[in-house]
């Protein structure tokens, strides 16, 4: 049977590869290996740089507390790979001190990092993704199924709208 790789044509981002051999680039080595150009990003450019050359791919600074970083990085991996149809948030940083000991400073960085950058990315992901299934419905084998922007809390108000509770309808 023939070497198939499963992400053959596929562009990929994975936030988080800022690090040697941590678990970003594991995955961007692997969607890469699977045959998928992949960009990496984080904090660390020379790093990244580094990384990517060994994989084929490009690199980008950003950092995900940042929204306009966020944004930029969708679209440079638009601009470099065309689509984009994979996107990894492999970011992290845990604060191991005690919770009495945290201070709000400390406070105010882990939800920046942890909650709010990955909001940030999740919106950025889904607007790409969806648009891309707006202009190519045909390479994602969706040929009938008309896609459209979600909206709302729901994210899939489109050609239904969810049951009111209070209405009953």
């Amino acid at each position: 049977m023939a070497n198939s790789k499963k992400l053959e044509g596929k562009v990929a981002i994975v936030l988080g590869a800022a690090g040697r051999d941590n678990m970003g680039q594991t995955i961007a080595r692997r969607f890469a290996d699977e045959g998928a150009k992949v960009v990496v990003a984080g904090r660390k450019l020379d790093e990244l740089e580094r990384f990517a050359s060994t994989i084929g791919g490009a690199a980008r600074t950003c950092d995900i507390t940042k929204k306009e970083d966020v944004d930029a990085l969708f679209a440079f991996a638009r601009d470099w790979g065309g689509h984009v149809d994979v996107a990894v948030n492999a970011t992290g940083w845990g604060l191991l001190k005690g919770f009495t000991e945290t201070t709000l400073d400390e406070l105010d960085q882990i939800t920046e990092l942890q909650f709010k950058g990955p909001f940030y990315f999740c919106q950025a992901a889904v607007d790409t993704l969806v648009a891309r299934r707006l202009d190519h419905p045909d390479q994602l084998g969706h040929r009938h199924h008309h896609a459209q922007r979600p909206r709302g809390l729901h994210g899939h108000q489109g050609r239904h709208r969810p049951r009111d509770p209070l209405r009953g309808a």
